[in-house]
């Protein structure tokens, strides 16, 4: 069976379409699905000199492998019109309703798992709608109780005690009911999604500096100067015994998301 998946596009006049149509153009085996106002991609790819040939997307449709250079599209219209670069409050509604579709299509079953391609959390907070990211508000629109993000690489899965905060609140946001919570959510995540019998679940420590550190770059800059991966450095100290029982951990993680991430 195929599985239809469905493809956020983002803020318009950021990289969402740009990745969307450069995704378009590689074999896949599933069913993919942009959300997206067709224009804008059109517009988009003609500017990046792309050949796209966009389809609608109907429901009925029976999922099959995408094919390259072809785009299935769920239409979703932007509010004011679109300059890549420029960033638009206007079209923060627009934004939002991608998510809603994309969401509600997944509740639904229509769609087997959504992917998103990056927003811009200022200016849809300039457009008067609270927004800290993608994790808390799919929460709120499914229900979600207590929700927890989970970095996947291979056989390494990390998952966050706090989602998005700033860093002089985290110490005050980690406590032991709030620790429990991930944790357990964790433990059944592994077991049902992962497969896994009997996980064991590493808690790292908190070390603060005590201050919240900043380096935001313009867009010309972020694109300049960063790869399409966000960098990291992990570096892991563990401590055991000679029966392998584990007796510390030390872990250093440094990232670097960019403006954009």
């Amino acid at each position: 069976m195929v599985p239809r998946i469905i493809l956020t596009s983002g803020e318009p006049a950021g990289i969402g379409p740009d990745l969307c149509i450069d995704i378009a153009g590689k074999p896949w085996g599933c069913d993919l699905v942009v959300a997206a106002d067709p224009a804008l991609l059109a517009d988009r790819a003609r500017q990046l000199g792309h050949d796209l040939r966009i389809r609608p997307y109907a429901p009925d449709r029976p999922a099959m492998p995408h094919v390259p250079g072809n785009l299935i599209v769920l239409p979703v219209a932007v509010s004011v019109p679109v300059q890549a670069g420029v960033l638009d409050k206007g079209n923060a509604r627009y934004v939002l309703d991608l998510l809603d579709q994309a969401a509600d299509g997944c509740l639904r079953g229509e769609f087997a798992a959504m992917v998103t391609a990056p927003v811009h959390k200022g200016i849809i907070n300039d457009a008067g709608v609270a927004f800290s990211g993608h994790t808390e508000y799919l929460a709120e629109r499914t229900g979600g109780q207590h929700p927890v993000m989970m970095l996947v690489a291979g056989s390494l899965r990390v998952a966050l005690a706090t989602t998005h905060l700033p860093l002089s609140e985290v110490s005050a946001a980690i406590t032991r009911t709030s620790l429990e919570q991930v944790i357990t959510i964790l433990d059944r995540s592994l077991k049902e999604q992962f497969g896994l019998a009997r996980p064991r679940i590493l808690v790292c420590g908190l070390r603060g500096v005590g201050i919240e550190v900043r380096l935001e770059l313009t867009r010309e800059e972020e694109f300049r100067s960063s790869r399409t991966r966000h960098p990291q450095t992990v570096t892991y100290k563990t401590a055991v015994n000679r029966d392998g029982s584990l007796l510390a951990q030390s872990m250093r993680i440094v990232a670097n998301t960019g403006a954009y991430g």
